[in-house]
């Protein structure tokens, strides 16, 4: 697994190829780990062994409870699973419904391929395919994080919530 540690938000440019499931996580861990101001995330269905993690989770609290003005806004396209399955960050979702939200995609999108992590609109983990490992990171890239910013900002404004996902379950 390769070390991220010393890659920085806003300062390192270098586009990282990805290519296992060990570096996706870690690469993932470490921007999580220096967000400041927000989250955008668009995943077909929140892929458990990247986002269920409980260092994940405590990375999407940190953040989620740091300030008022702090967000985190997750697109996904299939809900069913993480209703059969369960995800812990529905649940914190749930819990955090001021600075957490997630919504569904539009029916027009269910097939798009890619998935995305941006975090302060400067960072990225990205993949062209989501049931694919082959993907990059890069902590500083702005122009591709303001194209995927457009395309997400469009696609959350025709999104949907999904019931089911905010339903607490006694």
């Amino acid at each position: 697994m390769r070390d991220f540690t010393e890659l920085k938000i806003g300062e390192s440019s270098t586009e990282i190829e990805l290519d296992s499931k060990d570096d996706h996580y870690a690469a993932t861990v470490a921007i999580l780990s220096q967000a400041s101001r927000s989250i955008n995330l668009f995943s077909h269905d929140l892929d458990p062994n990247m986002l269920n993690t409980r260092e994940v989770l405590d990375l999407f609290k940190r953040l989620a409870i740091k300030d008022r003005h702090s967000y985190i806004k997750i697109l996904i396209h299939d809900s069913r699973k993480l209703m059969l399955n369960g995800h812990h960050l529905v649940e914190l979702s749930r819990q955090l419904s001021s600075h957490i939200e997630i919504r569904k995609t539009p029916k027009e999108l269910i097939d798009h391929p890619e998935t995305f992590l941006i975090v302060d609109e400067t960072a990225l983990v990205y993949r062209n395919y989501s049931d694919r490992l082959e993907g990059f990171v890069n902590f500083n890239d702005r122009q591709k994080c303001r194209h995927l910013m457009e395309f997400f900002k469009h696609t959350w404004e025709k999104s949907t919530t999904d019931p089911e996902l905010k339903r607490l379950h006694i």
